[in-house]
């Protein structure tokens, strides 16, 4: 019966346990060594990324303000929601209808969120910006256009990395904080746009789009956060 990922790291945990400073015999232990070895390369795993799921699990889930918002419009929605899922975070909307606005609350380990908050801030200026050269276009297909180019992008990356993927450690606390909170979480934008029939715009916002994230993933941003 065909083990997954997850099983193996389990049984691969167990066998280093096997050790002659844990009282195993001498034998024993170098047994448990070979298989571990052999285990890691038939499966294409490294100790390191075993170890470093269990620090993962020992790491505080904490929350932080996204961003504040009177109107939360469709495209900042739809590109947290939908590019969240890669950074191994998770946000909600808690609305304040007293105050008569909305705050976005992005939960994780501390690393990711920091690693996120940066990504969506740079990429969703990056997008505004680049409609300004495009302004006879319509607005609402272009910007569909550049989160989808950013979503085919992430999506293609980590696919082209899923034996690292495999290892990600799916933290129920997350889902857990967000029950607590009675929150409503952020899978899919919750706004239903008007979006013509533009080839054009949709064209156009996925080239930018494409050419914002290799601008990201390159540091080639120079001048390109001032406008």
């Amino acid at each position: 019966m065909a083990r997954t990922i997850e099983e193996i790291k389990k049984l691969i945990k167990q066998l280093k346990k096997v050790t002659v400073e844990n009282g195993s015999a001498e034998n024993e232990a170098r047994i448990a060594a070979e298989v571990i070895q052999n285990m890691l390369l038939k499966y294409h795993l490294e100790l390191n990324d075993i170890e470093a799921t269990e620090e993962n699990k020992k790491k505080e889930i904490v929350k932080e303000i996204m961003f504040e918002t009177g109107r939360l419009m469709w495209y900042d929605e739809t590109l947290l929601a939908t590019t969240q899922k890669y950074f191994m975070v998770n946000s909600y909307i808690m609305r304040l209808k007293h105050l008569k606005k909305s705050q976005i609350y992005i939960m994780g380990w501390k690393e990711d969120i920091e690693i996120y908050k940066e990504f969506y801030n740079i990429i969703n200026h990056l997008m505004k910006t680049s409609y300004k050269n495009h302004k006879d276009v319509d607005k609402n297909q272009y910007y569909n256009g550049f989160i989808k180019a950013i979503v085919d992008i992430l999506e293609f990356n980590k696919n082209k990395n899923k034996d690292k993927w495999d290892l990600v450690v799916i933290n129920d606390d997350l889902n857990n904080e967000l029950s607590k909170l009675h929150a409503k979480k952020r899978n899919k934008s919750g706004i239903a746009p008007k979006f013509s029939n533009s080839v054009e715009a949709y064209s156009k916002g996925y080239d930018n789009g494409k050419q914002a994230y290799n601008d990201y993933s390159s540091g080639n941003l120079k001048n390109k956060l001032e406008g």
